[in-house]
């Protein structure tokens, strides 16, 4: 946990807490490092069916100081893996086909190319990132016949409505206004029925600017709105359900949560907040969900920004 203002028994203090930076007080990386880096990069990359095209943008200097390394992924796990070479001139591209593996499995694929320094630099070490690409692929077999999905069990109680299916149970409660337990393989996500909010916290210019006395409706608009209806519609594959909720300012406005539990197991989650007249500009829209603390580490596969 970092300090901020006001932490170091520092008076007087306008008490600032944004950690904005591209680098962090503790000197880790922010998410902004990613992209500050491709977009600074002089060489940018492509992958298009299986084709890669790099591009030089230096004035100058070629790419032979550079090695490309190339991965075939599946699910995550790296198949093979190969380093090439490729001279692309200052102010040219060029594009050349990926042949890695074999690939006559079904599943979804990644090629992952990295463009990274050859040799230990003054300002670098040897296989330093300069630049990547990637493209997600997925190989279907349609002589594969579909695995027919099982419909769940779905209980419309008084105040709950479940959705039990195969390692995984869902339950809506009538009462609170949204979902309340979420469990997979008998593990409980949920804490508290998920709330929408409209508020954030105010930093030092939205102080300056009297923000926090001209957005103050914003704040008890979501906190304390009201639950009024709830409506669902069963599908052939999934369970839409929508609360309505009335929020609570003047002008009021409506505003709803859908739930889409999905007969694999998948939960949907939208917001829709159509607008409203009369009102200053919101600060946010967002559903704040109450986890357990064990449930904060996780991993995601999906395409680098």
């Amino acid at each position: 946990v970092l300090d901020y203002g006001g932490d170091f028994e520092d008076r007087p203090s306008d008490y600032g807490f944004c950690t904005n930076g591209v680098i962090y007080a503790d000197r880790t990386y922010s998410p902004k490092v990613q992209e500050m880096k491709a977009l600074y990069s002089n060489i940018r990359m492509s992958i298009q069916n299986g084709m890669l095209t790099v591009e030089n943008r230096n004035l100058f200097a070629d790419t032979n100081n550079l090695s490309f390394v190339v991965r075939l992924e599946k699910n995550g796990v790296v198949l093979k893996s190969d380093t090439f070479s490729l001279n692309v001139p200052a102010g040219e591209s060029k594009t050349m086909k990926l042949t890695l593996h074999k690939i006559d499995s079904v599943g979804e694929y990644v090629y992952h190319v990295s463009a990274v320094t050859a040799d230990q630099t003054l300002w670098a070490d040897a296989g330093h990132e300069i630049a990547f690409a990637q493209e997600v692929f997925e190989v279907k077999d349609n002589q594969i016949p579909e695995t027919t999905l099982q419909k769940p069990t779905i209980v419309y109680g008084d105040v709950i409505i479940g959705v039990h299916g195969e390692n995984f149970s869902m339950m809506f409660d009538k009462k609170e206004g949204g979902i309340s337990s979420l469990k997979y393989n008998d593990y409980e996500y949920i804490t508290r029925t998920p709330k929408v909010s409209f508020w954030r916290a105010m930093t030092d210019n939205d102080t300056g600017a009297s923000e926090p006395y001209n957005l103050a409706q914003w704040y008890v608009a979501g906190k304390f709105a009201k639950y009024k209806t709830v409506s669902w519609l069963e599908q052939e594959d999934a369970l839409k359900i929508t609360f309505t909720y009335q929020a609570a300012c003047i002008p009021t406005f409506e505003f709803t949560v859908t739930y889409t539990a999905h007969f694999d197991g998948k939960l949907g989650v939208s917001v829709n907040y159509a607008g409203v007249s009369g009102m200053s500009d919101i600060p946010v829209l967002a559903l704040d969900f109450k986890i357990e603390k064990t449930a904060l580490q996780f991993s995601v596969l999906r395409t680098r920004p």
